[in-house]
């Protein structure tokens, strides 16, 4: 039993029509997504072209700039804080032991 289609003309015949019609069903569908995605691009260009003419790219950079700048001082100036709360308390214990020195002394 044969069950290709090579005795029926009709059946190739449709084959190679439906595989032409997909085929360029899909080349259609890419160009249009091609179009779409260039004019996509094509709007981010010129949203930068804008933001770099009128300085707000340099503006955004040197907010982030000054952020990340900021986040890696602000540890150090917590370090400096807890070391002047310490020194803070000790003068507080050594003042305490001073008064209570002289205090015993009297």
């Amino acid at each position: 039993m044969n069950t290709s289609n090579s005795g029926n003309p009709n059946g190739d015949s449709f084959g190679s029509q439906f595989a032409e019609y997909i085929s360029s069903s899909l080349v259609n569908c890419l160009k249009q997504t091609m179009r779409e995605q260039s004019e996509e691009l094509e709007a981010l260009e010129d949203k930068l072209k804008e933001c770099y003419n009128s300085n707000t790219f340099f503006k955004v950079f040197s907010v982030r700039f000054a952020m990340k700048e900021q986040g890696e001082l602000i540890p150090v100036l917590e370090r400096r804080a807890k070391v002047i709360r310490d020194i803070s308390v000790a003068g507080e214990e050594q003042k305490q032991v001073l008064e209570d020195s002289l205090r015993s002394s009297q």
